[in-house]
């Protein structure tokens, strides 16, 4: 799949085509689509941490309506796709269904915005990857260490 800002989406190959949100009102550009386990289902969010759910992809809550910091910038599901957590630009991270919250950055002086959450396979601990390559282990992530310091190609989000 493939998801445009304006929430429309473009199936290819196997992937079936479960609905999408083009010619909507929405209160901010789509910025994520993430596919439910079974492939059967998937999610949008947007930047406002909006989540509209497709398929069987569960909803199990979000953000629209309440005022955030920082833009939401990414959502991950966990290994049993009936919870998942978004990140926001500051590193805030908001966790639904049967997601957990193990920490964020969210009010940190930080060098550099939050560009994406890595859970890991438990679905009990996340790492945020911040743009300057800087790496934030939480719960049962190991720190492994980061690229802060290290020359990185840059990497342009659309946000």
């Amino acid at each position: 799949w493939l998801a445009s800002a304006d929430g429309g989406v473009f199936a290819f190959g196997r992937a079936p085509y479960l609905g999408g949100l083009a010619g909507e009102d929405l209160d901010g550009a789509v910025i994520a689509l993430e596919p439910s386990p079974s492939g059967q289902g998937y999610r949008l969010v947007t930047e406002t941490g909006a989540v509209y759910a497709f398929g069987d992809a569960g909803y199990a809550g979000g953000l629209a309506g309440e005022e955030l910091s920082a833009p939401v910038v990414g959502l991950e599901a966990t290994p049993s796709g009936r919870g998942y957590r978004l990140v926001s630009a500051d590193g805030g991270v908001f966790a639904f269904g049967d997601a957990t919250f193990q920490g964020s950055l969210a009010g940190r002086d930080l060098n550099a915005r939050v560009i994406a959450l890595d859970p890991t396979s438990s679905g009990r601990g996340y790492r945020l990857v911040s743009a300057d390559g800087g790496v934030f282990a939480f719960g049962d992530a190991a720190f492994a260490g980061s690229g802060v310091g290290r020359p990185l190609n840059r990497w342009l989000p659309s946000r």
